[in-house]
């Protein structure tokens, strides 16, 4: 048996729980983030979370079902293919430009006094938040009307002239087949792999080239504020304290994202996806892509104190821990 065959079997198993665990984690964090919505990060984070289930819908599911059982369900109808290239381009793009919001606004509040209190109140982030939901959802608009074609597709069929003469006749049938993804065979469908081109720039290169450089001041912010203060009152302290904390966090979670989506995006442009080889490798990326948009909520649990308290706090966990002592 093709070891790449098994691969890919195994892949779509690990597939399947990313994409449980992840529709159900996203949910639990969307509703922590919106129990903490007076800070503009966790309106950020919950639009992030409740985003990051439309990403395990195409990509995800499509990959386990034409592993498991031999079927690429974007091919069985025109309208499946053109609700799913929406769904899937949209919400991946979302994703990526509100980690870029989340990014430039934490900066803007550890480098301008009372960012928050004065110019960028919670009514605010939500916003400029929605207006960029409702920016990606128009400009993808388009999927409705130009992606998914039937067309009459040409496939070669072998045939014996007769019992004894094993001379091979060729002949050329047509089937219908819908097409969600440029085909060379029709060239007037290949820009459908030029739009694929634009996505990638739209949810890699673009938002890694601005976390690269929001998280070089970040950090550099971190580092130049460590010079001790004697003036400084306690209160003001723990407030720098909740700034760090947080802008640690968000440099974890958008270095942890360029890289994953800038090594996937070199994939897909230096690799052919024709070979037993390249379509392993796409695969494996796009677990690794996906795992990063299902994972959310452990990378928002690790990393940030604040939501790891509302977390405990909603389930509890504090209660209990101040009973049992």
């Amino acid at each position: 048996m093709n070891i790449f065959y098994i691969l890919l079997k195994v892949l779509s198993i690990i597939a399947i729980i990313i994409v449980v665990f992840g529709v159900l984690s996203s949910l639990l964090s969307f509703y922590i983030c919106y129990r903490i919505k007076n800070n503009a990060t966790f309106i950020f984070l919950s639009y992030l979370s409740i985003t990051s289930i439309f990403t395990l819908y195409k990509f995800p599911l499509n990959g386990i079902v034409s592993s498991l059982f031999n079927i690429d369900f974007l091919n069985i109808n025109i309208y499946e293919c053109k609700i799913s290239m929406f769904i899937q381009f949209t919400s991946l793009q979302i994703c990526a430009w509100i980690l870029v919001l989340v990014s430039v606004e934490q900066y803007l509040c550890v480098k301008i006094q009372h960012w928050r209190t004065i110019h960028f109140k919670p009514k605010r982030a939500y916003i400029t938040v929605t207006s960029l939901v409702l920016f990606f959802m128009a400009f993808n608009f388009n999927f409705f009307f130009t992606f998914g074609f039937e067309v009459d597709y040409p496939i070669e069929v072998v045939k014996n002239s007769t019992e004894f003469n094993m001379t091979q006749n060729v002949t050329i049938e047509y089937v219908k087949k819908i097409l969600c993804y440029g085909d060379s065979r029709f060239p007037w469908t290949l820009w459908m792999n030029d739009v694929g081109r634009v996505h990638l720039v739209l949810y890699s290169l673009g938002p890694a080239t601005i976390l690269f450089i929001s998280n070089i001041l970040l950090i550099s912010h971190l580092y130049t504020t460590r010079r001790p203060n004697g003036g400084n009152s306690a209160q003001n302290d723990k407030k720098k304290n909740k700034q760090d904390q947080m802008t640690k966090t968000i440099i974890f979670m958008t270095l942890l994202f360029t890289l994953i989506t800038l090594t996937s995006t070199i994939i897909m442009w230096v690799f052919t996806f024709f070979t037993d080889y390249g379509e392993f490798l796409f695969r494996l990326t796009g677990v690794f892509i996906f795992a990063y948009h299902g994972l959310n909520f452990i990378v928002f649990y690790i990393s940030n104190n604040r939501f790891r308290s509302e977390f405990k706090k909603l389930f509890g966990f504090k209660n209990n821990i101040s009973s049992a002592q």
